[in-house]
């Protein structure tokens, strides 16, 4: 997957916080075994959040 953000699907996008969110490990581990920046995931973490509120 490229690390262009662009080229996330939103399928994965989602994924990746559901698995963040509900993880025990550090969202830095879990972006690590994503390939993806720990910056990323960050990110589409607070905007989710954000969402739903």
């Amino acid at each position: 997957m490229s690390t262009d953000k662009s080229n996330y699907t939103k399928e994965f996008r989602e994924n990746a916080v559901r698995l963040a969110l509900s993880s025990d490990k550090s969202r830095a581990a879990v972006a690590r075994e994503l390939g993806i920046p720990d910056w990323t995931l960050r990110d589409w973490v607070r905007t989710y959040i954000y969402q739903a509120i």
